[in-house]
């Protein structure tokens, strides 16, 4: 994840935060993570400037000196993919949480076979989703 947006740093949220999404909010542009439902209900709720909801991370600025960044819980993300695949976002109460402390880039450590260390089947290759907004890059 990338640390600044526009030559501004990102800090991470510092507590949950409760967003509720209102029927008006999901009027938004599908696809555009700074139009959508979940950006529509950010702007309104946190009185922000700019918003950019991504399925990782949702980020916001209320000033201009600094982006906060929340973790995008997995019942909001199911509801940005059914939304970018042409269906309905359901409002209501979601709750974005604290992003949790970064783990190092590369491998895990340990064995790159299963938990006891013989093989075992492998790790079938990760889905691929059409048609939803890109991740934060």
């Amino acid at each position: 994840m990338p640390t600044h947006i526009d030559g501004m740093p990102i800090f991470n949220a510092k507590k949950p935060l409760e967003l509720e999404i209102l029927p008006a909010d999901c009027k938004g542009d599908p696809k555009d993570p700074s139009d959508c439902a979940v950006a529509r209900a950010v702007k309104r709720v946190m009185h922000a400037l700019e918003v950019r909801a991504h399925l990782s991370a949702i980020v916001w600025r209320t000033n201009n000196v600094s982006w906060t960044r929340a973790r995008t819980p997995a019942a909001m993300r199911v509801q940005m993919i059914v939304l970018d695949q042409g269906g309905r976002f359901q409002p209501g109460h979601y709750y974005l949480a604290v992003m949790g402390p970064r783990k190092s880039s590369g491998r895990a450590q340990g064995s790159s076979t299963n938990r006891k260390g013989n093989g075992g089947p492998k790790r079938r290759p990760p889905m691929v989703l059409k048609d939803v907004r890109m991740e934060l890059t």
